[in-house]
C-alpha cells in the first residue's frame, strides 16, 4: 500500500468548490488506489482556521462552514502526532525551506518520517521543494488521471 501525506490545501479544496477540480480528482484517484492518507495533527487546526476565515468574509455561511468541518473531519485521513522530534526536524527543514514559520515544514517531516509522498496545492511550497530537488513532493495542479 502506498501512502501519501496530505496538506489542508488538499483537502479543503477537494471538498469545498473554491477552485479548479484537481484537487478533487487526485483526492479521488487517491482513494482509488488504496494509498493510505496522513496528516500531521496541525492538519486538524489549520482546515478548521480556514474555513473560519471563509465564514468570516462571507464565502461560507456559518452551516456551510459546519458541515464543511465536519466532511473534512470524516475523510479517511490518518492523523499522525506531531511529537518534540518531529517538531525539531521541522525546524531545520523550515531553515532548508527559507520559511519564517514551520509549518509546511512539519508536513514534510511527516512524509519524510512515513516514507511517503507529499502532496500539496501550494505552488511557493512546491517550488522551494523543487529548488531542494525533493521529487517526492507533488503539486496538486500537475496531477493527471
Amino acid at each position: 500500500m502506498s501512502l501519501a501525506v496530505i496538506d489542508a490545501s488538499i483537502a479543503i479544496r477537494a471538498v469545498l468548490p473554491i477552485s479548479s477540480d484537481a484537487e478533487l480528482r487526485l483526492f479521488r484517484h487517491l482513494l482509488e488506489t488504496n494509498t493510505h492518507l496522513l496528516a500531521p495533527d496541525l492538519w486538524r487546526t489549520e482546515i478548521t482556521s480556514v474555513l473560519r476565515r471563509y465564514e468570516y468574509t462571507q464565502m461560507l455561511s456559518q452551516e456551510e462552514a459546519d458541515m464543511s468541518l465536519e466532511n473534512l473531519l470524516s475523510l479517511p485521513i490518518e492523523v499522525v502526532p506531531v511529537e518534540n522530534e518531529t517538531c525539531k526536524q521541522a525546524l531545520t527543514w523550515a531553515g532548508r525551506l527559507r520559511h519564517s514559520k514551520v509549518y509546511d515544514a512539519i508536513y514534510l517531516v511527516t512524509a519524510v518520517n512515513k516514507d511517503a509522498e507529499f502532496w500539496t496545492a501550494d505552488e511557493r511550497l512546491w517550488k522551494r521543494c523543487r529548488e531542494l530537488k525533493l521529487s517526492w513532493v507533488k503539486l496538486s495542479s500537475d496531477f493527471r488521471d
